[in-house]
């Protein structure tokens, strides 16, 4: 596509989102063209944003290199048709790792990265298949007639997802790596539902879905998540363009993907899933688009598809430092992944808070293997890159206790959600535990320790008398810190 179709499109693109803007989120209707099937299957499968020509060029520098947690992996059509290659850092030879005379791409490593699930059109349509690094072998994990894309793993490493068209439709499926288990994942009836991830933990699903047919960014695509068994799905993402391609942060508390909704190119934009945030990563004043953006284990480092340099390259940026571009090739160089490789990579990250919720900063997390790890005011620590092993988390602060006193955690696939409760237990006598009532609740407004009423003044009477929260003071069963200190 070139400039000057680009600037006549543009009053068309900005028409269409002063239409769109006050409506209403329109639901996914079904598509009136079964070709429209076929599009997204030969569109979506080497990870474009839409199947379209690069935008057009702008000038990019290729930087000094920049250490990296680990290699990259990515497909390229540089040899003519797309292979899946492996690079070790910026300016290295990439080495061709899978190679045929048909298309092989969307590579993804599992967890302890001695696996690749790829896509391949060999045997006649797209099927998933999986390479064994070590012996260098590979099988056709799904071998059906129908097209079967966008593989990804369970964090456990022995069971993976995808995304089908063998029911007409592209919905998302689970299956075992020895080929038993084939289950469909979250029925979304009538619509696409494509490029399916697990999060860190295995407990969600994200995906894209999409909604009605447009002319800028193809298709309406949203994302979305869902349970790891497929309930309670939950739009993410409402834009009145393309927002396509979600990956998860590594302590699973953000989603990652492209959006074609902050401008008339796709930008990388993070969302935050607890406080529903937003941000653009890749805000630029250019025609070139970011798009399937992936961070490393590290938490700090991102690889993304960029097509500013005039080809399709991936790029690299640490946080707080430059953009590089990594392959920097003629070719179109598309879906990056990480490979933690034998040596790991695994996050282990969680939260400590005092008893009701307070964040607690300021604690000593060791992993028992050397390392220790802070929390920072908001009370998360992280350990990143960690090597494969089993580590024995055991959080300090003076003065206080923790519970649990320890948890124990493996990598890979490493863990989110690691959270202790710390209580501060001072001079309080363990020895007395009194049941905490509730005003409001039938007898409580009679005892004598509710003055005025309130149970702030209730607690605090308490604590004169020498009881701590967490330690000889608990919530009565049922409670909560909102009820306790609410006032009648």
């Amino acid at each position: 596509m070139n400039r000057v179709l680009h600037f006549l499109l543009r009053p068309l693109f900005l028409l269409l989102c002063l239409v769109q803007i006050s409506a209403q989120p329109v639901e996914p209707t079904e598509p009136a063209d079964p070709a429209v099937l076929r599009a997204v299957a030969r569109g979506m499968l080497q990870g474009h944003v839409a199947p379209s020509e690069p935008a057009v060029p702008t000038g990019f520098a290729l930087m000094a290199p920049m250490a990296l947690p680990s290699s990259l992996t990515f497909a390229s059509d540089r040899g003519g048709v797309f292979d899946v290659y492996e690079q070790a850092g910026v300016g290295e030879t990439a080495v061709s790792l899978i190679t045929s005379s048909s298309e092989d791409t969307s590579p993804v490593w599992s967890p302890d990265g001695q696996r690749l699930l790829f896509v391949s059109n060999r045997d006649g349509d797209y099927d998933i298949y999986l390479y064994e690094a070590g012996s260098g072998s590979v099988r056709n994990l799904t071998n059906s007639s129908a097209n079967d894309l966008h593989p990804s793993w369970h964090p456990n490493g022995q069971s993976i997802l995808f995304a089908s068209d063998r029911g007409g439709f592209f919905q998302i499926y689970r299956l075992n790596l020895d080929g038993s288990g084939l289950a469909r994942v979250g029925v979304v009836a009538g619509n696409n539902a494509l490029f399916p991830r697990y999060a860190p933990d295995g407990s969600r699903i994200s995906y894209m879905r999409a909604s009605i047919l447009t002319i800028a960014c193809d298709w309406n695509w949203d994302v979305w998540v869902m349970d790891a068994n497929g309930g309670s799905q939950q739009r993410v993402s409402s834009g009145i363009l393309g927002d396509v391609f979600p990956t998860w942060s590594p302590d699973g508390t953000r989603l990652l993907y492209a959006s074609c909704g902050w401008s008339l190119a796709a930008d990388l934009i993070w969302h935050d899933l607890g406080s529903g945030a937003t941000g653009n990563l890749t805000p630029n004043t250019t025609w070139s688009s970011e798009w399937h953006g992936v961070y490393a284990a590290d938490g700090l480092t991102l690889a993304y598809v960029s097509d500013r340099s005039g080809s399709t390259d991936i790029l690299v940026q640490a946080a707080g430092g430059a953009v590089q571009n990594f392959t920097n090739s003629d070719g179109d160089d598309l879906a990056p992944d990480w490979r933690l490789g034998a040596a790991g990579g695994g996050t282990i990250s969680g939260q400590v808070t005092a008893f009701g919720g307070r964040p607690l900063a300021n604690v000593q997390i060791s992993n028992g293997a050397g390392q220790t790890a802070t929390t920072d005011n908001d009370g998360y620590y992280r350990f990143v890159a960690a090597p494969n092993g089993r580590y024995t988390l055991t959080p300090q602060q003076s003065g206080y206790e923790f519970d649990p006193v320890q948890r124990t955690v493996d990598v890979p696939p490493g863990a989110v959600g690691q959270n202790f409760v710390g209580k501060n237990c001072g001079s309080a006598n363990k020895d007395n535990v009194p049941v905490l009532l509730v005003t409001g609740w039938s007898g409580s407004e009679t005892s004598s320790l509710a003055v005025d009423g309130q149970l702030l003044y209730f607690i605090q009477w308490m604590g004169d008398k020498g009881y701590v929260e967490g330690c000889n003071l608990f919530y009565a069963t049922g409670t909560t810190p909102r009820e306790r200190l609410a006032v009648n």
